[in-house]
Order: C-alpha cells, then sequence, then structure tokens
C-alpha cells in the first residue's frame, strides 16, 4: 500500500507538471486497496474465531509473571543485588496466594551460573515452599568450566522443581555486540569487547516444557510451554518454530538494559504479533520492562511492571487449525516481498543501462 501511494504521489507531481488537468488510472493502487480490504476482512474474522476459541477453551495454565524491577548488570552492586532478589523472592511468595500452575522469572535473574548444585537446590526448596515449578534463566557454562574470555557459554532457561532440574533452553538467536561479537570464532581476542566479557554460543533448537495443571486428570494434566529468550520474541521465525507444537510461549526478558526509554514498550508491542501470527498465547516477563499475557485474538492484560500479574492462560484445541503463518513461514508474505524489492531495485538500474545508447544518440543529447 505505502509503495502504490508513493507511485501516485509520483505520478500526480509529474501530471501537474508536465500535463495539468488530465487524469490518469492507478491500477496498482487499486489493487493493493482491494487486498489491503480482504486481509482486514479475514483478519477481523480470525480475530473472532480466536475470541471464541479462547472463551471456550476448557483447559488453563495458570502463569505468575513476577517483575521485580531489577536493575541493569552495570549497575547492579552487591547491595542492589541482595534487594532485587530480596523482592523477587517476595513477590513470588505473594503471587503463589493464588495457587499458579507455573511461577515464571526474567531473564538473567538467578545469583549463579549453572550448574551449581547449591543453586539448584535452593530452588527445588523454594519451588516447593511457593507450590509450583519456578522457570527462570542464567548464564550456563558447561560441567567444569569457568566464566572467562573464550569460555563456553549460553545464555539459558530451566524449570526447577521438586522434581529436579529440566534440559535447558539455551538462546537461539543472539543479539550482537551484546551477547557476542561478530567474527570472534575466528578472531577469538574479539571477545573481550562483549559487554559481559564473554561471547554467548548458540542453543540448538527449541525444548517443549511439561507443565503439570493443578487438579487436572492425568491425560490432560499438562501443558507444553515453549521458551524464548528476550529479543528472541520479535524474530518471527524463531518464534515460529518454537510455537510448534506447544501450547504457550514464554518469553523471559531483560529490558533494564534500556531503562528509562521507549525500548521496553516497542519491545513488547513487537512481541504481540508471535500469539497473533502463531495462533498461540505469549507469557512475557521482563526483570524491568512490560510484562504480561498476550493472546491469539491480540487481547492483552494490562501491564505488570514492578509487580506480579496471575492469569489464567488458556490452552486452545491442539487440533485446530493451524494460522496461515504457522502453515507456510515467510515463503506466504516475507519472501516474496523480498524477491519484488529486488526486482524494484534492480531492473530500472536495466532499463537505464538498455536506453543510454538511443540518449547518447540523440543531437539534443549530444548537444547536452
Amino acid at each position: 500500500v505505502a509503495d502504490a501511494l508513493a507511485g501516485v504521489t509520483l505520478r500526480a507531481w509529474d501530471t501537474i507538471r508536465h500535463t495539468p488537468g488530465s487524469t490518469r488510472r492507478h491500477l496498482d493502487l487499486t489493487v493493493a486497496l482491494v487486498l489491503l480490504l480482504a486481509a482486514f476482512l479475514w483478519g477481523s474474522r480470525h480475530a473472532r474465531e480466536a475470541q471464541r476459541l479462547e472463551r471456550g477453551a476448557d483447559r488453563s495454565l495458570l502463569v505468575a509473571a513476577v517483575n521485580p524491577r531489577m536493575p541493569c548488570i552495570f549497575s547492579l552492586d552487591d547491595a542492589a543485588a541482595r534487594e532485587a532478589e530480596d523482592r523477587l523472592v517476595t513477590l513470588s511468595a505473594s503471587a503463589a496466594r493464588l495457587h499458579p500452575d507455573l511461577v515464571a522469572w526474567p531473564e538473567t535473574t538467578l545469583p549463579d551460573v549453572l550448574p551449581s548444585p547449591r543453586l539448584e537446590a535452593d530452588l527445588a526448596d523454594l519451588s516447593a515452599l511457593i507450590g509450583a515449578p519456578i522457570l527462570a534463566g542464567s548464564t550456563e557454562l558447561p560441567p567444569g568450566g569457568a566464566l572467562r574470555a573464550g569460555a563456553l557459554v549460553w545464555n539459558s532457561a530451566w524449570l526447577f522443581s521438586t522434581n529436579g532440574v529440566s534440559p535447558p533452553y539455551r538462546k537461539r538467536h543472539l543479539v550482537p555486540f551484546g551477547e557476542f561479537i561478530p567474527l570472534d570464532e575466528t578472531i577469538p581476542a574479539l571477545r573481550r569487547l562483549s559487554p559481559a566479557g564473554v561471547s554467548c554460543a548458540a542453543g540448538a533448537g527449541p525444548v517443549l516444557l511439561p507443565v503439570a495443571r493443578r487438579g487436572a486428570e492425568a491425560a490432560e494434566g499438562e501443558a507444553l510451554v515453549s521458551p524464548l529468550i528476550c529479543f528472541e520474541d520479535t524474530v518471527p521465525a524463531t518464534a515460529r518454530a518454537s510455537a510448534r507444537g506447544a501450547d504457550v510461549l514464554l518469553s523471559i526478558s531483560n529490558d533494564a538494559w534500556f531503562e528509562g526509554t521507549c525500548e521496553s514498550a516497542q519491545h513488547h508491542a513487537e512481541a504481540a504479533f508471535r500469539a497473533i501470527e502463531n495462533g498461540i498465547p505469549l507469557v512475557r516477563v521482563s526483570n524491568h520492562g512490560a510484562t504480561g499475557v498476550v493472546l491469539p485474538s491480540g487481547e492483552a492484560t494490562p501491564d505488570a511492571t514492578g509487580g506480579f500479574l496471575v492469569h489464567a492462560v488458556p490452552l486452545l484445541p491442539r487440533d485446530r487449525a493451524p494460522t496461515p503463518y504457522a502453515r507456510f513461514g515467510d515463503w506466504i508474505f516475507g519472501f516474496p516481498c523480498a524477491l519484488l524489492a529486488l526486482l524494484a531495485a534492480f531492473l530500472p538500474a536495466r532499463n537505464r543501462t538498455a536506453h543510454a545508447p538511443h540518449a547518447e544518440a540523440h543531437p539534443a543529447a549530444r548537444k547536452k
């Protein structure tokens, strides 16, 4: 639509300059507006169908998302760290009074790297006290590894419960210059330029974490939760892979880096599209930023920054028809648009080259 409007503007200006009073047909704008109307009508129908499924869902997962307003690591001294950890535990204990099925903590909130038998035992005890498993993120090292320049490091998330610790989900889509330095594998010395002093390695793929629901029958008692970490919820293809087979997308984030800016609101607004695209609820929890739930219809809870929310996330039927994006991915829109952009970029250049000899042969052109 934007491209068609730009074309109309250029043609209108050309008409004013050269043939004032004449009219032109704008086939491109007509086609674009027809497609826009069709998409709007289809989207409205899809939103109503999503609302019907959400309200008619006979299963739900009660999720507590805790936002402790933890400062950025660059301003986090020992006293501030202890205060933030105490606030995290206190808020979780308050949320536990509503008997959630799952407690979600933000990215990198754990006070130690994993594996750590002491920390894992403490979290198992806290999970028993709260009465629900805890999904939390931290830095992960290989067994026996040390946190130093050049070390193998992952940005990971685990589910901690009285049954032990789940296999980790390792972040796959890393942020350049934040989590890794480009070309650091070729030139290891570049890793020292990373803000954390080390470069993270990418994970292998998505992970489905089964979470038991209180009072549910064994056959229907588990919900499959698929974690995302930070900016992964802004990458459609990454979220699409994680949503496959899952009941809930759960994104843990650290937006404290951008305190005082509009980044957190922008991040949350962009992540909301992942719920709509994949037809699956999205829970977002940040340590210093927007925290809430977005449903496939686009409906969202209020922001719980600086506190916690407990929300019954509807679990939609697993045999429902997939959304077009869940089925086809970027082949349905992204790649065709990229191809059109390439054609638009290269065809005019070829046309100019093809007409150059004729223009040069014209007497007026030679005179100029």
